[in-house]
């Protein structure tokens, strides 16, 4: 894409209507991170405020394997310690932020196998350990680059922060809702 091309995909923007939310949006990353600051500046000039998203290996499974990702509060501070970067839980991009009672940062590697229930309805599986990408070095609001925190994660966490979990059964799970093993 051109800069120019770049305008024209992000000028509908101008007209969203958002009131209080925050708005993320998913820029392409496979051309480069020069392209992906470029979309981002294009699509300053008309939505001055929003995160990045990126949805690392989605789309690769059917629908039925899609999993669930679950980040845990605990590791996100750890990782922030650790690498000495103040950083934003958003970049990792996680479904769910658990702190538990027990159990410290990357208790959630402990959880592979285990079922979770969520709220009043909702379990899940843990099926896996979340392999991380180039991904979480990007600040969400800014899209500056850490590559601090992906190499924290390779050297020292097996490359993994947060875990994959498949839905068992559905639900609605609100904010602050009581997250069980099952």
């Amino acid at each position: 894409m051109t800069k120019e091309a770049d305008r024209q995909f992000c000028a509908p923007l101008t007209d969203l209507r958002i009131g209080e939310a925050r708005v993320f949006l998913g820029l392409e990353w496979k051309d480069g991170r020069d392209a992906m600051l470029r979309r981002a500046k294009a699509a300053r000039e008309f939505l001055p405020s929003f995160g990045i998203s990126h949805y690392c290996g989605y789309g690769r499974d059917t629908v039925e394997q899609m999993p669930e990702l679950a980040g845990f509060g605990p590791t996100v501070q750890a990782l922030s310690e650790e690498t000495g970067i103040e950083l934003n839980p958003l970049r990792f991009r996680a479904n769910f932020y658990v702190e538990w009672a027990t159990g410290g940062p990357f208790f959630e590697d402990s959880l592979v196998g285990r079922e979770l229930r969520i709220g009043e309805s909702v379990a899940i599986r843990i099926v896996k350990k979340d392999g991380r990408c180039v991904m979480i070095n990007l600040d969400p609001d800014t899209a500056e680059a850490s590559p601090a925190v992906l190499e924290r994660v390779a050297r020292h966490h097996e490359g993994c922060s947060g875990v994959y979990g498949a839905v068992l059964r559905e639900g609605v799970v609100r904010m602050n809702d009581p997250v069980y093993l099952a």
